[in-house]
């Protein structure tokens, strides 16, 4: 994988969580919340992270075969989360979905702690 591509997959990454992080301290009235409910169910009101990642990717041109790939391949070195089987295409776009879904998850987790932090801080 040539370096700009994965760069550009990172970005992704992170430009994902900032609006899943925005989105859902709005709709979860505040981080700590916001938190609480992607850890406990990650497609509850107000986070919908499979909601957002399809949308996110579909908005990003990623959702076709050939995107999927280009996020596998960005992500080789990442640990494969479960992904039902089915025809390759399909699974190559499962798999993908899966990678961004999780790497998502984690970054917005990360976030959502930092705000955490600053929401309980003294001004």
């Amino acid at each position: 994988m040539d370096d700009h591509v994965r760069l550009h997959m990172d970005s992704l990454v992170h430009e994902a969580c900032d609006l899943l992080c925005e989105t859902a301290m709005h709709r979860c009235d505040g981080p700590t919340n916001a938190l609480r409910v992607l850890r406990d169910d990650p497609n509850a009101e107000g986070v919908w992270l499979d909601r957002f990642v399809d949308m996110f990717l579909r908005e990003h041109s990623l959702a076709s075969t050939a995107g999927a790939c280009a996020i596998l391949e960005a992500f080789e070195r990442r640990p494969m989360p479960s992904v039902d089987g089915g025809a390759v295409g399909e699974s190559l776009r499962a798999a993908s979905v899966a990678v961004f879904t999780d790497l998502v998850r984690l970054k917005a987790e990360e976030s959502l702690e930092r705000a955490s932090v600053s929401e309980g801080a003294p001004a």
